[in-house]
């Protein structure tokens, strides 16, 4: 074991039990205390112990100038997992004089002074406790939870107190949770490990671990372990196991059809005046001695859009396109195959489920400026609650249609049954013989939320719907009526 000499004035309680750090922790605790933290990586890589351990110095060097410390996770049986971490800690520092009273979450009988604060906060209203209030520490654990930051941040708000206590806070996550697209794109995919950066005027440094550099565990058992719970989704597993940020799909109710080599395809770029009809319309090649071949055009392609509306929550708008069994820019779409080419998103860029609050008739302007690019016209199906009327008589339907946009309800019938119907379309995308679904790189809410959308924790079938608009709509595009031609026999 490897003695911390960094934090060794925390010895004075309980010297014949001196606390003892893996090399991860050690380097965690080097970080100076003016800068703030974000611990990612797999499972198991000791994060939660490194968070008790940074408290516990916070509180030793700071608590007779007013240290005050707080820890929240989003359930209240998270918080309850932390408190048998820091009752194990402070038990070899302070022995049985440092108490916790479990009905207010405060740990109270430091030596020196200080304050921690153990809480439960998981939305606005739970929010309202920490108001007003002052914190020089606040820890964050599994933020991955959260679907976006705005609950992060708010604590920020909260941190002042004595000029010579240092500020900082502490922000800990898995890969692959729900809220796995903004860490990733707020702590890891600008950050190089270890290494100080700027986010919102303050200075973070994230510091990645796994389970393989926890000496205090028995990793092999701990790996059979993670490969067993992660036995049907190899994504999933190499999350866990190597802490791999770059994971497409794990974990999320989309796991096992939603493969982006697959589905995505490159947008379409249409010359200037060529509509999409005149794009995809099949080109001869010569064969020599004056033949031309092309693909027969026995049926045309079938162009529309496709809305899940929103006015608080994001609006989604797709421009679609039914394959009647054809080739484009060198890939093969069968007949029947539904891609989604383009997007309007009224989503708020760093906060995908909070939407623009667009009157109709600027949304409306929208789709028909894209609809123009393409040349087709615009209409299309959207969510049958559209449909409903108001108490003038006016429904968004209606709206829609005195702008210029044409929309009808698509009828979408059963939530589950739309979802098997769109896995089943994903999963072929790649067959030569089945139509597929497939979506352009320019539906960029699509790629930024589908993939780490999970499961109901009710119900298995059905989606978690914090984030769902961009589904929801590439839902309705699959189950739109329409009535193909018949294929001609040859």
């Amino acid at each position: 074991m490897v003695k911390n000499d960094t934090l060794a004035e925390l010895e004075f309680g309980y010297r014949e039990e001196p606390i003892q750090l893996s090399p991860f922790q050690l380097r965690v605790a080097a970080v100076p205390e003016s800068w703030s933290i974000a611990l990612t990586g797999g499972r198991g890589g000791g994060k939660s112990y490194s968070i008790a351990t940074l408290i516990m110095r916070h509180l030793v060097k700071y608590g007779s100038l007013g240290a005050r410390v707080l820890f929240v996770r989003q359930t209240h049986q998270g918080c309850e997992d932390f408190v048998l971490i820091l009752r194990e800690l402070f038990m070899k520092v302070w022995g049985p004089s440092v108490r916790y009273n479990a009905n207010t979450g405060i740990w109270s009988g430091f030596p020196q002074g200080g304050y921690l604060e153990i809480n439960q906060l998981s939305s606005y209203a739970e929010y309202g406790k920490f108001q007003g209030r002052s914190y020089s520490m606040i820890c964050c654990d599994e933020i991955g939870q959260f679907v976006t930051d705005e609950l992060i941040n708010l604590l920020r708000s909260n941190l002042r107190g004595a000029l010579e206590v240092p500020k900082r806070m502490i922000v800990a996550s898995n890969p692959a949770g729900i809220g796995h697209s903004w860490v990733y794109r707020r702590f890891v995919l600008k950050a190089n490990p270890w290494r100080p950066y700027d986010a919102d005027g303050e200075t973070w440094v994230t510091c990645p671990s796994t389970f393989e550099g926890n000496i205090f565990i028995d990793r092999e058992k701990y790996l059979r372990d993670l490969t067993a719970a992660c036995a049907h989704d190899s994504e999933l597993a190499r999350a866990f196991i190597s802490g791999d940020w770059d994971v497409v799909r794990g974990g999320a109710f989309f796991a096992h059809c939603l493969d982006a080599a697959r589905v995505m395809f490159p947008a379409w770029r249409l010359p200037e005046g060529v509509t999409a009809r005149a794009y995809v319309r099949p080109r001869p090649t010569r064969a020599g001695r004056g033949i031309r071949l092309a693909e027969p055009d026995v049926e045309g392609w079938h162009f529309w859009i496709t809305m899940d509306w929103g006015y608080s929550a994001p609006c989604i708008i797709y421009l679609c396109g039914r394959s009647p069994g054809a080739t484009v820019d060198g890939r093969w779409y069968p007949r029947g195959s539904v891609l989604l080419l383009d997007e309007i998103s009224t989503a708020h860029t760093d906060q995908l489920h909070i939407g623009s609050e667009m009157a109709v008739a600027d949304v409306a302007l929208l789709i028909k400026r894209m609809c123009a690019q393409y040349g087709i016209s615009p209409a299309g199906t959207c969510d049958d609650a559209c449909g409903i009327r108001n108490q003038d008589g006016v429904s968004v339907v209606d709206t829609f249609a005195t702008n210029g946009v044409y929309f009808r309800e698509c009828g979408k019938g059963s939530r589950i049954g739309g979802w098997t119907h769109m896995r089943e379309m994903l999963n072929d995308a790649g067959k030569l013989d089945k139509p597929g679904l497939y979506v352009s790189d320019a539906a960029r809410y699509f790629w930024s939320t589908a993939p780490f959308i999970g499961r109901s924790m009710r119900n298995p079938e059905d989606l978690d719907g914090a984030l769902d608009h961009g589904v929801d709509a590439a839902r309705y595009a699959i189950i739109q009526r329409h009535n193909p031609k018949p294929q001609r026999e040859f």
